[in-house]
């Protein structure tokens, strides 16, 4: 089917009555863009919660998400999986290795045609890149071991892969390039040290902001005028 689809995930209701277990029931919506008038709610539920406040990775006609493994009460079995094409639901298995959720750390990303998953490595001070270019039937690679520069699991998530280098998307500072081939990094831009325009003075300056979260995202020109 070629057209432009618009999902959304959403929790219709979850309680924690304090025993320790949440109850939930979720919802998926899709509007096609030219063709539905409304949202409309797809024919089966999601079957597992996922991180609703993170933003789904687009690979190969499927949106993917981590699940959430505090609402669903244990290890999630993998990463939840919605086809944008018949609107249905899977599961893409995760990577041999200790990849669960460390405060909600647990970055997807598309790289290069590659689904990609970032997990703490055998220590706090490394991160592993495993890749793999099949959502349904994953061999996952370990590609990279990368390493970290903060005090906690590393809090930078991989958004690009340019040969020699990955740039990450740092917690809510900015972005780093890391070079692969010489393990060394390299600042691309500090939020808080952007310039911004006074329209007082009509000069560029400088203020101190702070940030509470950060996203970036591939950017590709919409095709259509809104």
């Amino acid at each position: 089917m070629r057209a432009y689809k618009v999902a959304r995930f959403f929790y219709r209701s979850i309680h924690d009555p304090g025993t320790g277990a949440c109850h939930y029931t979720t919802g998926m919506e899709v509007f096609t863009v030219g063709t539905d008038l409304h949202w409309r709610e797809t024919t089966e539920d999601p079957p597992y919660p996922v991180l609703a406040w993170k933003t789904a990775t687009f690979f190969k006609g499927s949106l993917v998400w981590p699940i959430d493994e505090c609402v669903l009460g244990l290890l999630p079995p993998g990463f939840l999986r919605f086809s944008l094409e018949d609107e249905t639901f899977g599961v893409t298995p995760p990577p041999p290795c200790d990849w669960r959720l460390y405060f909600g750390w647990c970055p997807l990303a598309e790289l290069r045609g590659e689904l990609c998953v970032a997990v703490k490595g055998v220590n706090i001070s490394t991160m592993e890149m495993w890749m793999c270019d099949n959502a349904e039937n994953p061999q996952w690679d370990r590609r990279y071991t990368i390493n970290a520069t903060s005090y906690m699991p590393p809090d930078f998530n991989p958004i690009a892969l340019f040969d020699d280098e990955i740039v990450f998307k740092e917690y809510y500072f900015g972005t780093r390039r890391y070079n692969v081939r010489t393990k060394t990094y390299a600042y691309e831009f500090r939020l808080k040290y952007l310039p911004y325009h006074n329209p007082v003075t009509g000069m560029l300056g400088y203020q101190e902001r702070r940030f509470a979260y950060i996203d970036v995202i591939p950017y590709t020109p919409s095709l259509i005028r809104i």
